[in-house]
């Protein structure tokens, strides 16, 4: 007959229990149930009744529960407790404690059996939860390049936990590492020059409790040196007890190698541009520098300090003045490349303060920089000075020119002479046959006499087409100058200083000495008249070598051993105007009457024609400068008196 519940007391406790309460009889079948247990299986107790627990067990838990139940009936054992799942009347798995105790009996009898029930359906949900996010997180940091780690604040900070990725970045084992078994990471790992800095920067960071990010060098397990990124941070309790350390490690060393690399050659084009010859500069998306190398800074006459990051090509008042703002404004827009030529002086940009007075023609290039988009990011422009080759080409024009008016005259002034040799000849003739007092005497001399001076302009023009009859000589132009100071200095009058300055060793020349006495003294007498009031002249003499050099101011002068007189004055100098014309016959600047023009043209035909080449360098208000390049030569010095 099955065990009834008979006392009250009992049957109270029974029903009140906060947790489910089966009993079954000796063969395993439910005898009884209290209102926790209908609850947790969503069966009344009549229903319950008369079953076996295996009937609402889940078909995966029965064999152990079964196994459990027989073990207690048996009196093998008093109580079991085990984790199952029974089936709710709704159909779903409930999860429950189960707590097996026996009732005891006959010896060797089979019990009853008293199962206590508390459902753990949610206590389990969190339990997989957490296990599933525990291995997500396993799985995660396993996957994470680099080693993810956190070490105990011990004396040695010992190693907690360190994930797999240690093994690829170390060659350690995580087990060799965790708990300071084999290796220490800061001690052994770490590189030995880097340890102090790593150790101190962190030691800062925790003391100041914010972050570090550190770049240092590893030591793997094979020996070699890898370069790392560890970011970290100290866990701290609310009392602010630091606690622990905890970071991630990852290899940089491919990223190292490729930073040292874009460095290198970074370095290398930098240095290119930099030492480049050409003028070469960069501007950003807005068109301000910020990046010139030295060839412009010579150029311009610029400093960084003074350009980078403050000259904009929009606002300089040149680009404006000279129309090309709308030609570089396409190089953005249009990503177009411009090629300008403009008149340029730093200084009066508008854009910077530097001084004026640096201006050059320059042949200007700039070209757009783009991204991988096609938007254009930066412009690059280049300079080329061309002040020089058109100061070249207008001294050719200007040399041409002067050749060709040199040939005119010279055909002109050589038939001239022969005409003047007739007219003379014949009035000397005249005058041998007339007596001084016959009254045509008189007319012949004075035609003979303007014969004579148109004989002399016929000789000056004759050597500005380089056609007269030179007599050279070898000639020794230091003693030649010694030998005429005093006639210049009484030419010059006692407000003009006199210095004439000869160099030692000074070497040879081939020329006419008259010629060169003449062509001394028409300079010398400009000179004079450029100082009115007063002032200093200078004739200096040196041994000059000037090579086939592209640069030389005259493309067409001759080239080669010279030696150089150089006659300055402190005089009105020129205005560019008259300094193109000055060697043009018949021009002049004096007031009519007072100069023919042709002083200085024959200076320059007797230059030219003994091989030479003249120069002049001169500026208002600044006086003027004619160095005269005759050849040097290796001949010993005539004793032959020059010709008169």
């Amino acid at each position: 007959m099955a065990a009834r519940v008979d006392d009250s007391r009992f049957r109270t406790a029974f029903e009140t229990a906060p947790i489910g309460i089966l009993i079954t009889d000796e063969t395993g079948t439910v005898i009884d149930a209290n209102s926790a247990a209908q609850e947790i299986l969503g069966y009344t107790v009549k229903e319950l009744r008369g079953r076996h627990p295996s009937t609402f067990t889940h078909p995966d838990d029965v064999d152990a529960s079964t196994v459990a139940a027989k073990k207690v009936r048996e009196g093998q054992t008093d109580h079991i407790r085990l984790e199952k799942r029974y089936l709710h009347k709704s159909g779903r798995a409930v999860w429950c404690r189960v707590d097996m105790a026996g009732a005891r009996g006959v010896p060797g009898a089979k019990r009853q059996l008293l199962a206590m029930i508390q459902d753990i359906t949610g206590r389990k949900a969190t339990d997989d939860a957490l296990r599933e996010s525990q291995r997500a997180m396993a799985t995660l940091l396993s996957n994470i390049p680099g080693m993810v780690y956190r070490c105990r604040n011990d004396r040695d900070w010992t190693l907690e936990f360190v994930s797999e990725g240690c093994l690829e970045l170390t060659g350690y084992r995580p087990d060799e590492m965790v708990g300071n078994r084999v290796v220490s990471y800061g001690r052994e790992i770490t590189h030995a020059e880097d340890q102090e800095d790593v150790w101190n920067r962190v030691q800062q960071a925790l003391a100041e409790r914010r972050p570090f990010q550190l770049n240092y060098r590893i030591v793997t397990r094979d020996g070699r040196t890898k370069w790392v990124w560890e970011h970290g941070r100290g866990v701290f309790a609310p009392n602010g007890e630091l606690l622990a350390l905890e970071g991630l490690v990852t290899d940089i060393s491919d990223y190292k190698r490729a930073q040292e690399a874009l460095t290198a050659s970074e370095n290398m084009l930098s240095s290119i541009i930099e030492q480049s010859p050409i003028s070469t500069w960069v501007l950003d998306a807005q068109g301000t520098l910020i990046r010139q190398n030295a060839a412009c800074r010579r150029l311009l006459g610029v400093t960084d300090e003074q350009t980078i990051g403050i000259y904009n090509i929009f606002r300089d008042r040149t680009t404006d003045r000279e129309g090309h703002r709308e030609i570089f404004q396409k190089v953005y827009t249009e990503g177009r490349a411009a090629r300008v030529t403009v008149e340029y002086d730093a200084g009066e940009s508008g854009c910077v303060d530097v001084p004026r007075g640096n201006r050059r023609l320059l042949d200007m290039t700039i070209f757009p920089v783009r991204d991988e988009t096609g938007k254009v990011i930066y412009a690059v422009g280049q300079h080329e000075d061309i002040t020089q080759l058109r100061d070249r080409e207008e001294q050719l024009r200007q040399a041409q020119k002067m050749e060709a008016i040199g040939k005119v005259v010279g055909g002109i002034a050589h038939d001239f002479n022969n005409q003047l040799t007739v007219v003379k000849g014949y009035c000397e003739l005249l005058l041998r046959a007339l007596a001084t007092d016959d009254p045509m005497y008189e007319p012949i001399d004075q035609i003979l006499k303007a014969a004579n001076r148109s004989a002399a302009l016929t000789g000056q023009l004759l050597a500005y087409g380089r056609k007269q009859a030179l007599h050279p000589q070898i000639l020794d132009l230091s003693g030649m100058l010694r030998e005429m100071a005093e006639p210049i200095r009484k030419l010059l009058g006692d407000s003009i200083e006199l210095s004439i300055q000869t160099a030692a060793g000074l070497g040879q020349i081939r020329v006419d000495p008259v010629q060169v006495q003449q062509a001394v003294m028409n300079i010398v007498v400009n000179a004079r008249d450029a100082m009115p009031d007063g002032g200093r002249l200078t004739l200096e003499t040196a041994n000059v070598d000037i090579p086939p050099d592209e640069t030389s101011a005259s493309p067409e002068a001759p080239t080669g051993p010279f030696v150089m007189l150089s006659i300055s004055d402190t005089g009105a100098g020129m205005d560019e105007q008259t300094r193109q014309h000055m060697f043009d016959p018949f021009f002049t600047t004096k007031p009519l009457g007072q100069g023919t023009g042709l002083g200085l043209s024959m200076v320059y035909g007797f230059v030219r024609q003994s091989g030479g080449r003249i120069e002049v360098h001169s500026a208002l208000g600044q006086g003027t400068t004619l160095r005269i390049y005759l050849p040097r030569v290796a001949e010993s010095v005539s004793q032959e008196p020059a010709p008169r």
